[in-house]
């Protein structure tokens, strides 16, 4: 009797375990998404994947967007940058997603990013950590902030 009502107390939470493993796979799935945006520069696809209102640490001036279309701001200011001081074929890979939480419509995701680049006609690379935020949008996960740490 004890193993039965056991049983059916561990088959209780197994739908909760996989919806919160689900949930997880799809927030990080939406950072790949926004990466691979960037890496396009597909600024639609981007923004896109941004709620409406989010906030960005990125180590380009002025190092902070927040409000209404922050993605989009920041990815002018980056390309700006970028064009400025000579920095071209930015790639930015997600080698690994090392942390997700998700806590109801909330999730925190930290990532290990390679960047690669030409910088003055020479191969560069870079590696960094960056950290997301993200907010359930009715099915989709948006990018809510971001941070860059060098």
């Amino acid at each position: 009797m004890r193993k039965s009502v056991f049983t059916l107390v561990a088959l209780a939470f197994l739908p909760v375990t996989w919806a919160q493993a689900d949930a997880k796979e799809e927030a990080a799935s939406s950072v790949r998404v926004f990466m691979d945006a960037y890496n396009r520069d597909d600024a639609k696809s981007l923004i896109a994947a941004c709620a409406r209102e989010a906030s960005i640490l990125y180590d380009v001036a002025p190092y902070h967007w927040s409000g209404r279309d922050t993605c989009a701001r920041w990815l002018k200011d980056v390309r700006n940058e970028e064009h400025h001081v000579d920095i071209s074929n930015t790639v930015a890979t997600v080698e690994m997603i090392r942390h997700v939480i998700v806590s109801g419509t909330h999730a925190y995701v930290t990532v290990d990013l390679h960047f690669s680049f030409r910088w003055h006609g020479k191969e560069g690379e870079e590696q960094d950590v960056a950290v997301f935020t993200l907010n359930r949008d009715g099915d989709k996960w948006l990018i809510s902030g971001m941070s860059l740490a060098l």
